[in-house]
């Protein structure tokens, strides 16, 4: 039986080390990375979708917090690759969406002044910001 408060406390504390926290990260990341090939796998999202890159990133993310308490390279270089494929990926997917949209107001304004002899470019000609290629 417990005397008091403080042995209950002390136990808790003791249970919650930065090593279950890291390992509740790393799990979170696993957690992460399944449900993204669940989503793949039945149909709820496409490779094509945000999300899916969005899932992955925060999947390396915990993951490589969690090699904190018990570093494994291996993992720390598979979860840097995933980190950066998935951050550059949305990245590129954000800036197309940009352009789209860039597109789409300049083409009614192309169509607006109705010029013929105008030769019609796309966003990322008439607004050159630095993009991920």
């Amino acid at each position: 039986m417990i005397s008091n408060i403080n042995d209950i406390v002390n136990s808790f504390e003791l249970a919650m080390t930065m090593g279950t926290v890291f390992t509740i990260f790393g799990l979170l990341g696993a957690c992460f990375h399944l449900g993204g090939y669940f989503l793949i796998a039945y149909g709820k999202v496409t490779s094509e979708d945000i999300s899916f890159y969005v899932i992955n990133l925060f999947a390396g993310i915990f993951v490589f917090v969690s090699l904190a308490s018990a570093f494994n390279l291996p993992t720390a270089i598979t979860q840097s690759f995933w980190i950066f494929i998935s951050g550059r990926t949305i990245i590129k997917k954000k800036q197309a969406q940009y352009y789209q949209k860039l597109d789409a107001i300049d083409g009614q304004r192309f169509e607006q002044l109705n010029a013929r002899d105008i030769p019609k470019t796309n966003a990322a000609q008439r607004y050159p910001i630095s993009r991920i290629n």
